[in-house]
């Protein structure tokens, strides 16, 4: 199965233009909007100052670009000071409910590949959510190669943190090329989700590795 995947990967970096084989450029502090200056002391909780915050983690992630990858440390820092002073203003904000649609991710600090990233490569990432199962998918070359995961979302009783928390059951993995599924093995791993803020087109949450992730809903 191992080559099988190496072989696709092969074949979607053979097939792909040369321009879309280069590696996305790390992001650097300079040049960042003002969204990422330092916070001021004390946190505003009215709805203006949630909004205001929102809008400023918002565009320091999208600022930061490459799904976080290769962020320079000052400008995760300004991000996670952001994540944590609109979860304050908005008093831990979140159903712990299992979300619905599809999710763009915008930001993460994980090294892992949840983060979209492929070697030097750094996929486009999506949350689909379909009842209480999640696919969790890295498209690479305009989705020519797509590496999907399907888990179960179940809301825990016990919050982590004063957080509302979600468990992610890993079931399965599967690899495609093209559209064509080349692989598929079983996956047993768990993990969980806490949720630092939430709304309707937004959610900020910790993982059970203490990464954080920024994902906006995608609009239908």
């Amino acid at each position: 199965m191992a080559t099988v995947a190496k072989l696709s990967l092969v074949l979607a970096l053979a097939a792909a233009p040369a321009a879309a084989l280069r590696p996305r450029a790390r992001s650097t502090i300079a040049g960042l909007r003002p969204a990422l200056r330092p916070l001021r002391a004390g946190v505003d909780a009215t709805p203006t100052a949630v909004e205001d915050l929102k809008a400023e983690l918002l565009a320091g992630a999208l600022a930061v670009g490459n799904n976080g990858v290769g962020a320079e440390p000052a400008a995760a820092e300004a991000v996670d000071a952001l994540a944590a002073a609109l979860e304050e203003a908005a008093g831990k904000r979140g159903t712990g409910a299992v979300p619905s649609g599809v999710w763009d991710l915008l930001y993460t600090d994980s090294k892992g590949g949840s983060s979209g990233q492929v070697g030097p490569l750094v996929g486009e990432v999506t949350q689909t959510f379909e009842g209480d199962r999640l696919i969790n998918s890295v498209a690479l070359f305009g989705g020519a190669f797509r590496v999907s995961l399907r888990a179960e979302c179940k809301p825990l009783e016990l919050e982590k943190g004063g957080r509302k928390t979600l468990r992610i059951g890993f079931e399965e993995v599967w690899v495609q090329v093209f559209g064509v599924e080349v692989t598929r093995k079983p996956n047993g791993g768990v993990g969980s989700w806490a949720m630092m803020y939430e709304d309707d087109d937004l959610r900020v949450m910790k993982t059970n590795q203490d990464s954080i992730f920024i994902l906006q809903k995608r609009q239908e």
